[in-house]
């Protein structure tokens, strides 16, 4: 204040007045922010939505309909035997879908973000090795639905571009390092992978052979990513 006898208490407060003036316009600066964000997120949500239909529409036309969403089987959880000693499977299939005419099912899961592998290469290496159990599971899990009929399981992707706005099925889970191999035998050996899980969660095995680096900021930060070594790159990915 020019002129004025700049005393402690009178700096204190001019302090606390600009403070408190630029927590006011940095607040309205990340509320407008924030509401550009949010009109951009429906915009896409909307976009990626309109993509889709046309999915939808020709899964129709080909005779599918949606019969069940967000199922889980009665009373949450079903046994999956390992050794004679059976454990609760739990889950939620998001789509379960019968076609009209053959009564055949399909189990769709829903993906979104910006990059949705192929459910192959997410699910098995090319030397067979299985890194995800997740669809193989939700036959197990939709047996009551199922009727003893094998389905065909896969993603309805909604990805960042149009390349990646589809619904993508298999009819197995055949490496390509092999020959080809039916669903049901597929499945008996993605079961017998995820019995082979918890074998060793029994007996106490925790380590995981391989390498795994959390994405996620505050499990990188609990497991000390980043503060022996750089963390590890994502870019190694195995070939399909």
């Amino acid at each position: 204040v020019a002129g004025a006898l700049v005393t402690p208490p009178l700096l204190e407060r001019l302090v606390r007045q600009a403070a408190e003036a630029h927590r006011v316009e940095l607040a309205c600066s990340v509320v407008a922010r924030l509401e550009a964000q949010h009109a951009l997120q429906v915009e896409q949500i909307a976009w990626r939505l309109e993509h889709f239909a046309h999915e939808q529409a020709a899964l129709y036309a080909a005779g599918w309909r949606v019969r069940h969403v967000e199922w889980s089987p009665e009373g949450g959880c079903v046994p999956f035997e390992v050794d004679g000693i059976p454990i609760e499977l739990s889950g939620k299939i998001d789509r379960i879908d019968q076609h009209a005419e053959t009564g055949e099912f399909m189990l769709l899961d829903y993906k979104t973000g910006e990059t949705i592998k192929h459910p192959l290469r997410e699910h098995r290496k090319s030397d067979g090795t299985w890194t995800d159990l997740q669809l193989p599971l939700y036959v197990h899990l939709a047996a009551s639905v199922l009727g003893g009929r094998t389905p065909s399981v896969g993603y309805a992707r909604l990805g960042r571009d149009a390349k990646t706005i589809d619904v993508v099925t298999l009819q197995d889970f055949s490496p390509k390092s092999s020959e080809p191999e039916s669903m049901s035998e597929s499945l008996a050996s993605a079961f017998e992978a995820a019995r082979e899980v918890v074998r060793r969660i029994r007996r106490r095995e925790f380590f995981q052979l391989g390498k795994w680096t959390p994405r996620e900021p505050v499990w990188n930060a609990l497991g000390g990513g980043g503060l022996v070594v750089a963390s590890l790159d994502d870019g190694e990915e195995d070939e399909q």
